[in-house]
């Protein structure tokens, strides 16, 4: 299965990853090979980390929630006079299935601080432990005793 874009050109540009869900309940799929040639080595670490940034509930720069504008307002390629285009181009989250032709690329690999900060707190409000349950030697059963359910 092919995954990916095709530019104005009419060349295609593979994009070797999907996730679907986020924190507690995803999934992760990403090719190791395309048309039976293996994947380069860069490339098969930028869509890990890119999968990753989806399943810590990081959107693409034209699919932002509206904390993720406020939190990386120069990565908001829908606000021209928020927009950072060098940043977009970098960005990890970015691809060249961008529908903005002046933005696409498959080439970033920076993580904004506050893109981080965006997976922590998405993480902090959704994981199923809390930090003191995942130090015991079994996070459900201190979860249930912390619930009351015995």
């Amino acid at each position: 299965m092919w995954l990916g874009s095709t530019d104005d050109a009419g060349i295609k540009h593979e994009t070797p990853g999907i996730t679907g869900g986020f924190i507690n309940a995803f999934t992760t799929n990403i090719g190791v090979t395309m048309d039976g040639i293996k994947v380069p080595m860069n490339d098969f670490k930028n869509t890990a980390q890119h999968e990753a940034g989806h399943s810590g509930k990081l959107a693409h720069p034209w699919e932002l929630s509206k904390e993720e504008k406020n939190l990386v307002p120069d990565l908001n390629q829908l606000d021209p006079a928020a927009a950072n285009k060098k940043t977009i181009l970098k960005n990890i989250m970015n691809s060249y299935e961008n529908p903005d032709a002046k933005y696409r690329s498959n080439g970033g690999n920076i993580l904004l601080f506050n893109q981080l900060r965006y997976i922590i707190n998405q993480v902090r409000d959704r994981a199923r432990y809390t930090p003191e349950q995942l130090r015991s030697s079994n996070p459900e059963e201190q979860r249930n005793k912390d619930n009351g359910n015995n």
